[in-house]
């Protein structure tokens, strides 16, 4: 009997210690047993590689298949982060050996062999130049609670992820195809822990949503992904597309080395291959526009390939595309937050400086990707100055800021909806709600860019606390906003059936009905100074049409 209880335990504990091991296509992993919000276990398995390591021969190339490996492969921490210009959490290196992903999956779907769950892939923000999918910035523990898998992938950001040449010497859209890398990869394994593949929605905030836009934009990713959710950013945002990619290329070139004065690009692609990474990396190249460096200034971005290159991610304008209807006719719930602008400007008096610029002509309102004749620009400016003061924009602080967020986030947002609803289902929302999860609470009072998903992951690098430790407001948006985002995940619609008494309309041009998300959910129409807008700039602008 003795014996028949020792056998028993042994075959308990081999049975749980054999629960977070799964055996994918390049080898086997183990992960390690999480706790949710609500105390309920799920298995994390972290920084599982999805590509090669880009090193080497490989900087600068598109992502290939990862190697494979034999025995079991620890999977239970981050250790690695792509390169950027900021320090990152501790016990985070970072390297160009970066392209890993985590998947986290609810213990009960594991052990009782239950039917496949939907799947949430998080492109993280972070202007293209910051962050990382790791477990310490973006933490799935509330997300565990809504039976769904959710997975986190690492991307090349800055320079090593979207330098280019317009002649296909140097790739573009790096970033953007180490993220279909990681949909191929899931596509193929998250089946092992759970996961269906038919119901993978792609959701991102911020450039997160702009990659999000660009991989429904792209052929591509044809049959791979069965919806997208986007916050704040679509591909029409003049800070996601950079139209002068050599320009830059050389410029970064001649500041790595100041005896530089090739007009090749083979040659810019030696000079990097053989400079250190970290070089590379804090070589100060100013953003023409922006006036920025690179910090900040959103020099690296993505960019349209020629059609002749075999693995092109977009070769057609953005929004050229999106009118004829050539992107991934998949549903899309998106949306834009109160105050776009701020969490995005530096400084008051850098808010000021630029508001001098535009007030004396110094600089355009119109970014120059929208090519307005030089003989309209002035007439264009001030009509669309009016759309917010008739006064100037220093003395008018409030409007000039407000004319920012829409400029930079929201028009780009609503247009990106405006021009799918016309082939897909649209569910478009605005996140007002202000708690004590929110960032400036209670100083600021509008909720800023990218704030909703502090209720989807209770903070983002670095936890606030558990939701339940805030007050009864933040914990109802909380289950809020899970519920909406976990409802598109699993049906394709936020509201199958109504919640709280709202039933959500699709987004159409003419009456532009969306959800407010505030202190109750509401419908409302035409977000925003849209309309107004539109027309200012349909009027001004020419063609191609690359943004909005």
């Amino acid at each position: 009997m003795l014996r028949f209880f020792n056998v028993l335990l042994i075959a308990i504990f081999f049975s749980k210690t054999r629960a977070n091991v799964v055996e994918i296509s390049e080898g086997t992993i183990r992960g390690h047993e999480l706790k949710s919000a609500k105390g309920n276990s799920y298995y994390g398995y972290q920084d599982i590689p999805y590509a090669a390591p880009p090193t080497g021969d490989r900087r600068f190339k598109d992502p290939v298949e990862p190697e494979k490996w034999s025995g079991i492969r620890d999977a239970t921490k981050n250790e690695k982060i792509c390169f950027q210009v900021v320090p990152t959490l501790a016990g985070l290196n970072q390297t160009e050996d970066c392209l890993y992903l985590n998947v986290y999956t609810p213990v009960k779907t594991v052990r009782n062999n239950t039917s496949l769950l939907p799947v949430l892939l998080w492109i993280h923000g972070g202007g293209f130049f910051l962050q990382a999918g790791s477990l310490g910035y973006y933490n799935p523990r509330y997300l565990m609670d809504y039976d769904v898998i959710f997975v986190t992938p690492n991307y090349r950001l800055g320079v090593f992820g979207l330098l280019a040449t317009s002649d296909g010497v140097i790739p573009g859209n790096r970033s953007l195809k180490d993220l279909l890398m990681a949909i191929r990869w899931v596509n193929k394994n998250i089946h092992r822990f759970g996961g269906d593949k038919n119901r993978l929605t792609v959701m991102g905030a911020s450039s997160g949503a702009i990659s999000a836009g660009y991989l429904q934009l792209s052929p591509l990713t044809k049959g791979l992904v069965r919806g997208y959710i986007m916050g704040g950013g679509s591909p029409f945002a003049m800070m996601g597309f950079q139209s002068q990619p050599d320009h830059y290329a050389f410029k970064l070139a001649r500041t790595l080395d100041k005896n530089f004065q090739s007009n090749d690009t083979k040659d810019v692609l030696d000079l990097l291959m053989r400079a250190r990474a970290e070089d590379i990396l804090y070589a100060p190249v100013l953003n023409d526009y922006y006036n920025l460096t690179l910090a900040a200034g959103l020099v690296w971005q993505p960019t349209i390939e020629p059609k002749s290159y075999e693995n092109a991610f977009i070769s057609e304008p953005m929004v050229e595309a999106m009118t004829k209807g050539h992107f991934q006719q998949v549903p899309l719930l998106m949306g834009t937050v109160d105050e776009e602008a701020f969490n995005l400007l530096p400084t008051l008096s850098f808010l000021m400086e630029e508001a001098t610029k535009y007030d004396t002509g110094v600089k355009s309102l119109l970014h120059p990707d929208l090519h307005v004749p030089t003989e309209l620009a002035e007439e264009a400016n001030q009509l669309y100055k009016s759309v917010y003061t008739n006064g100037t924009l220093r003395e008018n602080s409030r409007q000039f800021m407000q004319l920012l967020g829409e400029d930079t986030i929201s028009t780009p947002t609503i247009h990106y909806a405006v021009l799918a609803s016309k082939y897909t289902p649209v569910y478009f929302w605005q996140f007002r709600y202000r708690g004590l999860m929110g960032r400036g609470y209670p100083i600021v009072k509008r909720a800023g860019h990218a704030e909703q998903i502090l209720y989807l992951f209770g903070g983002v690098s670095g936890m606030r606390g558990d939701s339940r430790d805030y007050p009864e407001d933040d914990q109802v948006t909380v289950s809020r906003m899970l519920t909406i985002w976990t409802n598109f995940a699993k049906y394709g619609n936020p509201t199958p059936k109504p919640l709280e008494g709202i039933t959500w309309p699709k987004f159409k041009e003419d009456s532009m009905e969306f959800v407010d998300i505030n202190d109750n959910l509401t419908i409302k129409n035409n977000p925003k100074k849209y309309r107004d807008v539109r027309k200012v700039i349909e009027k001004y602008s020419r063609p191609p049409y690359y943004v909005f």
